[in-house]
């Protein structure tokens, strides 16, 4: 492999060795156009047309060029292209460079550490990078080959090391960081150990037997986020200024969904058809978040008809948080949906279930 090279439209060429340029699209650079172009043929006109007035002929637009060469770096840096949202950041283990849209030259960015391994964006809001060591292993938890998490400072286009009062470094986040899009900010969750759970000793998975959050504001500044409660979780996801999870209780059956908004207290709602889950059975998480059509407000659970703890009560359920309100949706096996309208054992409101007697609850579970 040659040491350098550049990444060129195709047309014969030999093929790149390293990065030099980038996608126009996805940089926001504007294309260069190609000087080159095929000659126009010469039109033979016949005496009998000579005397006719003939329609212009327009040329044929100059081919342009896919690619850009706007940068170029030796091919051993193992050079990255990481979105930015707005922008694009060109990073190899000794060099990192910063486009911006509208704007075909790049700049130098300074404050990551050299040399270092693999890198990737830890959050979008504000802009925080993951840095690896040169030689990771195969450990864990990952975070053992962090090297560092560093924010991004647009204005001077410098990064700096985040550090919190909370993790020492360099997992300034915990052992097993997520981190969620929330309001201007990021939430980063993390499990935590603790010593012993007087309700359930048993209450451990290998991650930790709890969790906690800390909040990075816009402007780096990281503080604790106390609404989040001490529970295990798991399938998250962020929406509307609200993080959605299904979580576990001590010393409680069942799975539960987890509401926590940005401001205001923290909420968890018993998902039915999963209170005969007990013990490590809580910990297969029967109950699955759907992130089609949730919102701040609203959500749709679906529990598993393939876990034996929860199989009775298999099926979609559609919450509505501010009146802890649950509805069973129709079954997505259509025969059994014509089954139950023709007996008359439902009702149909705005697209949800409503049993229209008591002992249709029993009969629907025994059903499946």
């Amino acid at each position: 492999m040659p040491s350098r090279g550049t990444l060129r439209a195709s047309g014969g060429r030999a093929p790149a060795a390293v990065l030099r340029g980038a996608i126009l699209a996805s940089l926001g650079c504007s294309a260069v156009p190609s000087s080159t172009g095929a000659a126009e043929p010469a039109r033979s006109v016949s005496a009998s047309d000579a005397g006719a007035a003939l329609p212009p002929v327009a040329s044929p637009p100059a081919p342009r060029r896919a690619f850009v060469e706007i940068e170029d770096g030796p091919c051993d840096d193992l050079p990255e292209v990481i979105d930015e949202g707005d922008a694009t950041l060109l990073l190899s283990r000794t060099q990192a460079r910063h486009c911006e849209p509208g704007r075909a030259e790049i700049v130098e960015v300074t404050g990551l550490p050299s040399p270092r391994g693999s890198a990737f964006a830890f959050a979008k809001r504000p802009f925080i990078l993951a840095v690896e060591r040169p030689n990771p292993k195969p450990l864990k938890p990952d975070t053992l080959n962090i090297v560092g998490y560093f924010i991004l400072d647009r204005a001077t286009r410098a990064f700096s090391r985040v550090e919190t009062k909370r993790f020492e470094p360099p997992a300034v986040f915990g052992d097993y960081p997520m981190a969620f899009s929330f309001g201007s900010g990021t939430l980063v969750v993390t499990y935590v150990q603790h010593e012993k759970r007087r309700a359930e000793p048993g209450y451990s998975v290998p991650a930790g037997d709890g969790s906690e959050a800390l909040y990075v504001e816009p402007d780096g500044q990281v503080r604790p986020f106390p609404a989040w409660p001490d529970v295990l979780f798991a399938k998250a996801f962020s929406t509307d200024g609200v993080v959605w999870a299904v979580s576990t209780q001590p010393a409680t059956p069942g799975n539960f969904v987890l509401r926590v908004p940005l401001r205001g207290p923290a909420k968890q709602f018993p998902v039915p058809g999963t209170r005969g889950c007990r013990g490590e059975e809580r910990f297969s998480y029967p109950a699955t978040l759907v992130e089609e059509g949730a919102s701040a407000d609203e959500i749709t659970v679906e529990v598993s008809e393939l876990s034996s703890c929860a199989a009775k009560g298999a099926g979609r359920y559609r919450l509505t948080a501010p009146d802890a309100r649950w509805q069973k949706l129709p079954p997505v096996d259509e025969a059994l949906a014509r089954s139950l309208r023709r007996r008359l054992l439902i009702a149909e409101e705005a697209g949800c279930w409503r049993l229209r007697v008591p002992l249709m609850a029993r009969w629907l579970k025994t059903r499946g």
